[in-house]
């Protein structure tokens, strides 16, 4: 588990360090638009945006802007048109080390990851790369069944949603939860969708316990198909624990809405509970439909968890 969060921390450190090359608007209110270098056609603003640090971006009277560059803040007030280049070369306030700036840097490192569909896809390989570097006995080629990283990491009590994809032909799936090391099969059931929802709660899973589940297939010629053996630690209530800190976190309480998901979802996937932090980016979706905000970062994530055709399908949405 260590291995995984520091490679999630250098992952994203290394995004920054090699620089955006534009800003990304987190808030904007009022008419405020973007000017390109080279008198090109005036743009609208909304958060999401991606802006050419070479351009301009106006804000009239009564307007305000914030945006997003290099793992800093930059907030902007109305009745002026500010040049980018000049904002952005300007010192920023607070700490890389603070909750809020590493929040800022991973924001910035997920806008970096979803430029394009190039770069996810890069990007993907080299955080997966990077995750799986050392794993003993891993060969994709080996194992047909396939699941996303999301359903490991550290889970909490309640309900989870088990899924996998696997050979066609397949007409039952054989899951199973056993302990770790020891192998002691805790539950295991015949399903014949690639799919498997059980309340952790209810089982005999010990707090703190290192546990893994594997999907096989059904009788057949030859050894049976498998997955690799997903690890996960069982740790119910933790998740909460942490929300409820973070809604005392005097600049989560100043943040914007949209703001207070993402940090969520940070919050979360920076101390490996994958499976709350997907489904905050999902809920952030609902909530937030059409912002590109969500929907580059949201890409960013799943990427990262292995799920790099759901990451292409949203990043496709503009």
């Amino acid at each position: 588990m260590r291995n995984l969060l520091l490679a999630v921390c250098l992952f994203f450190a290394g995004a920054v360090l090699y620089g955006q090359e534009e800003a990304v608007v987190l808030q904007s209110s009022g008419k405020v638009q973007f000017l390109p270098a080279g008198n090109g056609k005036a743009q609208s603003v909304y958060p999401g945006t991606r802006l050419s640090i070479n351009g301009k971006i106006k804000l009239p009277s009564g307007a305000l802007a914030r945006l997003l560059y290099n793992g800093a803040t930059y907030p902007l007030k109305g009745g002026r048109t500010y040049l980018l280049s000049e904002v952005l070369n300007q010192p920023a306030a607070g700490s890389g080390m603070s909750f809020t700036g590493r929040f800022w840097n991973f924001l910035s490192g997920s806008m970096k990851e979803t430029q394009n569909e190039k770069q996810l896809v890069e990007n993907h390989r080299r955080y997966m790369e990077a995750v799986r570097a050392g794993v003993k006995g891993f060969a994709e080629k080996d194992h047909p069944i396939r699941s996303g990283r999301h359903l490991e990491g550290k889970m909490s009590g309640g309900t989870v949603r088990f899924a996998w994809t696997g050979p066609k032909e397949t007409r039952a799936f054989l899951f199973k939860i056993r302990s770790n090391p020891e192998e002691q099969e805790i539950l295991s059931a015949w399903v014949r969708d690639s799919v498997f929802e059980v309340d952790l709660s209810q089982l005999a899973l010990e707090p703190g316990e290192n546990y893994t589940w594997i999907v096989l297939t059904g009788a057949g010629k030859g050894e049976a198909a498998r997955s690799v053996a997903h690890e996960f630690v069982f740790d119910p209530g933790a998740a909460e624990v942490m929300m409820t800190r973070l809604a005392d976190n005097p600049e989560y309480r100043q943040a914007a809405p949209l703001e207070q998901q993402l940090m969520k979802a940070f919050m979360l996937e920076e101390s490996e509970f994958f499976y709350e932090a997907d489904r905050v980016y999902a809920d952030a979706a609902k909530t937030f439909p059409g912002n590109a905000l969500v929907r580059d970062t949201r890409a960013a994530f799943l990427s990262r968890m292995d799920r790099l055709d759901e990451a292409k399908t949203i990043l496709q949405q503009k």
